[in-house]
């Protein structure tokens, strides 16, 4: 009897006819003696993750502590990182998490998008005071502790982490004035695949939609501000999602998002879809823009009964990259590679497209790519409420730093184009505006390099005003170490403890340096990774000669703490007197110093509170009452 079985050949599967008495006999065979397991290496690697990747894919601005935070947050694929936006245009890190357990898909702003400056701007508007129920007024500290009455923070920050899970997130003050986040969470069904690809928020914050590239998409809505606002407040808590409802389309969901509705219509929800699919089977494929609108407070289940077919979408607006809501007539701009377009009439049936009447700018040299540059992200301005019932101002950004500024008014939808420049840095999805009191603040996550932070003022040209480090992608690296070699041998191991101990006796030898190659083109170079306090430039203070050392010190006036610096310069020295934010800064004279002045500093030091001052001819020392 045999039979076909597969059997391994010369490392090969091959199929044999095999006689039943042979394989009995194989089966019964003696089996070779298994060879000895190969011993574990005396080194091995330890790894762990001692510098989070730098890479950030969202930066919005969003008031997660209260209405007189300046908040900005900073979001890369495993953290967020909440910072407060200074006067000195620096951002200082506020708190951070890192320990989502799954990488964030997406992320939007939820709540109110205020009107105004910050509360507590002495050059801002004023504020009209609102009741204590409502869940814009915080109070004056932000958020309230168990103490007070509870209140949520005007806005709220939305995560889509790759698990589908949805998270609310706010900053919350604990009784020693730490911030900790206080996080809802939302379990949606896992059996839909990359879920958040796309995400939304209506501009009334009363629905969000996400969306998967598979052809599914979700609608939640949600619980009202002030009903979101009175479950935290009595219950400590919050639970954002009243209703969902799941629909499938057919083919594949290119855009997302939720338009504006008129003015006189605010309880108007209006969300449109770009779906891309195969309507013949040899044809190619075809974008459709559909659209789905409703009353707030009406039932999704009737809303989204049925498919809709959409309305075909022209060749050159096929696939676009952004598309941007208008406040006005439910118009919205569609970005596509070649072509920027207003879409007007886009619940008509038969909607318009009109191109945009401008030029794009030149390529910059931060470019890399032979085809044109696309634009890959756009941001609104801080503006009163006032001015935006008149007009709608977009920023458009291009990845090799072009920036453009639109501007449309509400009649007739006219747009009006302004070149803003280059910021010198490449852009992603990382861009947005902040709040400032007399310019726009643009700020820029980086792409394969640093970021910044600039201002543009009226009528002036752009200003970078600080620097975000941004090392990836990181090519090679390198360190100085000497002893980087491992030997396995008892005699190189030998030699190796010799080392050591030459090592120990050398207490002075320098330390180890990490460098590595970042970055690419222009934005290209070399970092030195170091471990230590960022220090930011705040003030840019022009003597008229060279500094040859500065010292700084805290004195004690008027039972204030201030700050001072020593300049030492060639001939002289300088005191300088800092305010408290450190935006201003004054040269003492000397008649109100105790300080010599008339010749040049060779050294101060501190001790307590007296300070010794050794110039060239003198030796001077300050006490609290001279002082």
């Amino acid at each position: 009897m045999a039979f076909h079985t597969r059997v391994l050949r010369d490392g090969e599967w091959v199929t044999e006819t095999v006689d039943l008495q042979d394989a009995l006999k194989a089966s019964a065979a003696p089996q070779l003696v298994a060879e000895p397991q190969p011993q574990p290496p005396v080194c091995g690697i330890l790894s762990q993750t001692i510098v989070e990747s730098p890479v950030v894919r969202w930066v919005l601005p969003v008031r997660l502590r209260s209405s007189t935070h300046n908040d900005v947050a900073f979001i890369g694929e495993n953290f967020i990182q909440i910072s407060q936006l200074g006067r000195d245009g620096q951002v200082h890190d506020v708190i951070r998490k890192s320990d989502f357990g799954f990488r964030i898909r997406n992320a939007v702003v939820l709540g109110d998008n205020l009107e105004h400056g910050l509360d507590d701007d002495p050059y801002g508007v004023a504020v009209k005071p609102e009741p204590t129920s409502s869940p814009l007024s915080p109070g004056a500290h932000g958020i309230f502790n168990d103490l007070q009455s509870r209140s949520l923070p005007p806005q709220l920050l939305v995560l889509m982490l790759e698990s589908c899970q949805l998270l609310f997130l706010f900053l919350r003050e604990r009784p020693d004035h730490t911030l900790e986040f206080v996080i809802t969470k939302y379990d949606n069904p896992r059996l839909l695949p990359y879920l958040g690809y796309q995400l939304a928020v209506d501009p009334s914050s009363r629905y969000m939609a996400a969306a998967s590239p598979e052809g599914m998409f979700v609608v939640y809505e949600l619980e009202p501000l002030l009903e979101l606002n009175a479950q935290y407040t009595e219950l400590g808590s919050i639970e954002p999602i009243r209703s969902i409802r799941i629909r499938a389309v057919t083919g594949a969901i290119h855009k997302l998002e939720f338009l504006f509705p008129r003015r006189e219509d605010r309880y108007h929800v209006i969300l449109i879809l770009i779906v891309a699919r195969r309507e013949r089977s040899r044809g190619p494929p075809v974008s459709r823009m559909t659209t789905y609108e409703w009353e707030l407070g009406e039932d999704l289940q009737l809303i989204f009964a049925e498919e809709r077919t959409g309305t075909r979408l022209p060749k050159e607006h096929r696939m676009p990259l952004l598309l941007i809501p208008i406040r006005f007539k439910t118009a919205f701009f569609a970005v596509s590679q070649f072509h920027i377009g207003i879409v007007k009439y886009a619940l008509s049936g038969s909607p318009e497209f009109e191109s945009l009447p401008t030029q794009s700018p030149a390529r910059t040299p931060l470019y890399h790519g032979s085809a044109d540059p696309l634009w890959v992200a756009w941001a609104r301005p801080f503006r009163r409420k006032k001015y935006f019932e008149k007009t709608d101002i977009i920023y458009l950004a291009r990845e090799d730093g072009a920036i453009i500024h639109i501007e449309i008014d509400a009649t007739e939808l006219l747009p009006s184009v302004t070149n803003v420049g280059c910021l010198g840095a490449n852009i992603d999805t990382a861009f947005t505006l902040a709040y400032d009191i007399f310019s726009d603040v643009l700020i820029i996550g980086g792409d394969s390099g640093p970021g910044g932070i600039w201002k543009l003022a009226p009528r002036e040209d752009l200003q970078q005003i600080s620097i975000l480090p941004n090392w990836s992608p990181v090519v090679d690296m390198t360190t100085t170490n000497e002893y980087s070699s491992w030997h396995g041998d008892n005699t190189d191991l030998q030699t190796a403890q010799s080392r050591s101990t030459t090592q120990k006796r050398n207490r002075m030898r320098k330390q180890d340096s990490i460098f590595s190659a970042s970055g690419r083109g222009l934005r290209g170079s070399v970092v030195q990774w170091r471990w230590g306090i960022q220090a930011r430039i705040g003030l840019d203070i022009e003597t008229g000669e060279p500094i040859r050392q500065a010292w700084t010190f805290i004195a004690h006036r008027n039972n204030e703490r201030e700050l001072y610096g020593l300049l030492a310069l060639p001939h002289s020295s300088v005191v300088l007197r800092f305010s408290e934010s450190l935006d201003q800064v004054d040269a003492v004279p000397a008649e109100d110093t105790p300080f010599d002045l008339a010749s040049r500093t060779l050294h101060t030091v501190q001790v307590s509170e007296t300070i010794v001052q050794m110039t060239e001819v003198s030796i001077n020392v300050a006490t609290p009452m001279a002082r």
